[in-house]
């Protein structure tokens, strides 16, 4: 598999076929690896902008290969937004293919800004409202090198974006602020929500690691079944985009102890929804309001 892709993207680089330069709508063609990415984009561009998303709602970005579309969609497109820090693990070969044209979001953030898990850098910046703030700039100053015509206009975009983002990064912390101190321990189904209890001043816990392709151990179980039973947390969380079988584990266990624990509302985590969920803003405020409503 790995050869074919190599080979059809080296045709593809020679073949000379034309980029989308001259759009028969005029919009900038974006290709996006993520949900989360694909709203920013839209968010920033707006009716300037033709979004392409490669890993759409329920789609693990940890997991997710790359076909031989993906990479003719990435050669056709003018600009290529990935998240980056191996979020898209499947995709390094893509990626440097179309380095010239492409953005990796994560790594132009700054180091100090980034968290570290095991020796690599967590993906999930996006769960810093903060963070989410300095990746729209850079989105904003991606499209404006692209399309110089409308730069006032993803400036103005951008602002307003900004804003929105600022005014829940308030409301987050006031939600958050109605679980009591002791009870603000979120415990989930993967390793995805430190930035999130990194800002809210949360302890977060994880059944399996920081991707979806690590181990889920008996070890990992157990110890998430003692720290529930020990501060009695009344819920644990499952995400939209991770199998519910490491949670179930965890509930056996519990129970086996006879401790009760309810599952939380499904999170999303490594994808957005559908409908309004598919908005950054409002995917934050339902994870937050099922959070605060299953410990408070």
């Amino acid at each position: 598999m790995k050869r074919m892709l190599v080979v059809l993207i080296a045709c593809l680089l020679l073949v000379g076929c034309q980029v989308n330069e001259n759009n028969s709508n005029g919009k900038v063609d974006v290709v996006v690896s993520t949900t989360m990415l694909a709203d920013l984009v839209k968010q920033i561009g707006q009716e300037h902008v033709e979004v392409t998303m490669l890993f759409g709602p329920g789609i693990d970005p940890h997991l997710a290969q790359p076909t031989g579309n993906d990479t003719q969609v990435v050669y056709d497109a003018d600009l290529v937004v990935f998240s980056g820090l191996n979020l898209e693990a499947h995709f390094h070969q893509i990626v440097d293919a179309f380095s010239d044209k492409t953005l990796l979001v994560g790594e132009e953030l700054e180091e100090s800004d980034l968290l570290v898990s095991d020796g690599e850098y967590d993906p999930h910046y996006w769960f810093s409202v903060p963070l989410w703030i300095k990746a729209a700039k850079l989105v904003a100053e991606e499209l404006m090198v692209t399309d110089s015509e409308h730069k006032s206009d993803y400036e103005s975009n951008l602002n307003a974006y900004v804003a929105d983002l600022m005014e829940l990064h308030e409301w987050i912390e006031g939600r958050i602020n109605e679980i009591e101190s002791d009870q603000r321990i979120l415990v989930t189904a993967h390793d995805a929500f430190n930035y999130f209890a990194n800002e809210c001043g949360m302890s977060v816990y994880s059944v399996g690691g920081m991707s979806t392709d690590s181990e889920v151990t008996a070890s990992s179980v157990n110890e998430v079944a003692n720290l529930m039973i020990e501060h009695e947390i009344k819920a644990i969380f499952v995400e939209s985009t991770v199998p519910l079988t490491s949670v179930e584990a965890v509930l056996a266990e519990v129970k086996r102890r006879d401790f009760e624990v309810s599952i939380g509302p499904e999170l999303f985590s490594d994808a957005l929804g559908t409908q309004k969920y598919a908005q950054y803003v409002e995917a934050i405020k339902y994870n937050v309001n099922s959070i605060v409503e299953s410990l408070k």
